[in-house]
């Protein structure tokens, strides 16, 4: 394959891992030991032929991965607006302006990206009745703004359904028509 992805998310030991109540094992590693992993899996990529391709954030607790992370390495970054915070970096605050400005900063030290939003539906539209229509093309149109042509991959869309009911179907098809639209 061109690209291998090699995950590295939700890795920041606190509410992914330690807090999880269905989780039974858990390994987390932080500095440089998961600087070691992650870069071993990069060279075991490129030593099949393959780009490593991972999930960025976490850039978001160490911002120091911008500066040591190999350029060949493609980075996905996601917003979903979950919070409603809005696709303006000066307007958000806290985790939100930090993912927000992270699509810039990948830009400007040179990564190829590949950023992901969805239409789930977080916790704050949920309270709202609010569904999560609007959020992948908040993320096109700011992302199409900060990352240049020759950087801009592509997107994704992440749902975060199962595909065992026709409800659940049907909603990860809606998404993909969002992001269809979105791209035009």
């Amino acid at each position: 394959p061109r690209y291998i992805h090699i995950g590295c998310d939700e890795e920041d030991g606190e509410w992914h891992v330690m807090k999880s109540k269905t989780r039974q094992y858990v390994v987390v590693r932080r500095g440089e030991v998961w600087k070691y992993d992650f870069l071993h899996l990069v060279k075991t990529c490129e030593s099949l032929g393959a780009r490593a391709w991972a999930w960025s954030d976490y850039g978001w607790y160490e911002p120091r991965f911008v500066k040591w992370c190999p350029k060949s390495v493609v980075l996905s970054n996601w917003y979903y607006d979950a919070s409603l915070a809005g696709f303006d970096p000066k307007a958000a605050t806290g985790l939100d302006r930090v993912r927000l400005e992270q699509f810039g900063q990948l830009q400007e030290e040179g990564f190829d990206q590949i950023p992901c939003g969805s239409n789930y539906v977080g916790w704050k539209r949920k309270q709202k009745h609010l569904d999560a229509d609007d959020a992948i093309g908040g993320l096109v149109k700011l992302c199409r703004g900060v990352i240049s042509k020759d950087r801009l991959y592509g997107f994704l869309m992440a749902p975060w359904a199962t595909c065992d009911t026709r409800e659940n179907v049907d909603f990860i098809k809606r998404g993909a028509d969002l992001l269809m639209a979105a791209v035009g």
